[in-house]
């Protein structure tokens, strides 16, 4: 089980910033293998997938957070 209350404040930091940061890992990527600055093609359609993908990072966060780094899995 998650704990109560720690699940909403980290899935809002992952729904903010895995969007924000896949757009730098994309562009970076786009200017280091050599082509000019451009954004992805359908670049709102990208963030909303980016979007909907950190939901699953954020659980497995809070999931990992509250079994390992906390010692919940000896118990």
């Amino acid at each position: 089980m998650l704990r109560g209350g720690a699940f909403a404040p980290v899935a809002l930091y992952w729904l903010i910033a895995f969007p924000l940061a896949r757009l730098v890992q994309e562009v970076g990527t786009r200017l280091a293998v050599g082509d000019s600055f451009s954004l992805p093609p359908q670049p709102v359609s990208f963030l909303i997938y980016q979007a909907l993908i950190s939901v699953g990072f954020a659980i497995g966060f809070v999931w990992v957070q509250e079994r390992l780094v906390r010692g919940g899995a000896g118990r």
